[in-house]
């Protein structure tokens, strides 16, 4: 449940911030060109929205604190 409701958030708001976690961010990326790795062939890539995430800098100085221990 409180998953769905943290999805419903992002899509409707476009952005969720867990404080002292980091913030979740719908990105819009446009149609692009790409290429199949396996044939090499030049591909176009439909236009999409994805999720990105940044750490709070809390949390990123906590992580670092026990990385140098």
């Amino acid at each position: 449940v409180t998953l769905a409701r943290m999805a419903d958030g992002i899509v409707q708001d476009g952005k969720l911030k867990l404080a002292g976690f980091g913030t979740f961010n719908v990105l819009s990326k446009g149609e692009r060109l790409g290429r199949n790795p396996r044939t090499g062939e030049d591909v176009m890539i439909t236009p999409r929205r994805t999720i990105s995430f940044s750490l709070s800098q809390k949390l990123r100085s906590k992580i670092n604190e026990k990385a140098e221990k």
